[in-house]
C-alpha cells in the first residue's frame, strides 16, 4: 500500500517524531527518579529511612 499525498505523510512524520520524543522523556525522568533514590540512599546514614521525595506513584 502506498501512502499518497504530502499531508498524510507529514502527519505519520509527526507522530513519529512525538511519540519518539515523549519516549525519550520518559526515559530520562525514569532514569532521574532512580538516580535520586539512590543518591539518597547513598548519602544517609546507617540508620536512617529513605524519603521518597523524588518518586510520583
Amino acid at each position: 500500500m502506498r501512502i499518497v499525498g504530502f499531508r498524510l505523510t507529514t502527519r505519520w512524520r509527526f507522530l513519529q517524531v512525538t511519540m519518539s520524543w515523549s519516549g525519550a522523556a520518559m526515559v530520562e525522568a525514569h532514569i532521574y527518579v532512580i538516580n535520586g533514590t539512590i543518591a539518597q540512599w547513598y548519602f544517609s546514614k546507617d540508620n536512617s529511612r529513605v524519603k521518597r521525595a523524588y518518586a510520583v506513584l
